[in-house]
């Protein structure tokens, strides 16, 4: 009887040696489940915050995407544009001499012309006697 009344004394004292941590432990309990609670909330704001931070940005990707293809068909009308315009660049030179060669003929028919209106008051007076 003795071993068990020293096993129930070790056990009396080994019990109290756990009281602090008992108490600590159901002090902080209520503290624990508190944070926990405020730590799900906090996660539930931040997926609410990062949903809709995702329909922001798919928001701004569509907007990019159009802006985008915008600046691309207006890049490629320009693009048509200088092709059209190098065309006619192109075609400047060929029209150049044409025009030279138009005004060198006039100026040929000019200098020609004195001689023309001679040989025609010629043939004129020759009618008139």
């Amino acid at each position: 009887m003795a071993e068990l009344e020293h096993q129930l004394e070790s056990a009396h004292h080994e019990s109290q040696d756990w009281v602090p941590e008992v108490t600590a432990v159901r002090v902080e309990e209520p503290h624990a489940a508190e944070r926990a609670i405020a730590a799900e909330r906090g996660l539930e704001a931040t997926k609410a915050r990062q949903a809709e931070t995702e329909v922001g940005l798919r928001k701004s990707l569509a907007d990019t995407e159009v802006v985008l293809q915008k600046s691309r068909e207006t890049l490629e009308l320009e693009r048509s544009a200088l092709v059209s315009e190098r065309n006619a660049l192109e075609l400047a030179p060929k029209a150049l001499e044409s025009v030279r060669k138009a005004w060198s003929e006039a100026d040929q028919e000019v200098l020609g012309l004195p001689g023309r209106v001679m040989g025609m008051e010629e043939a004129s007076a020759q009618l008139c006697e």
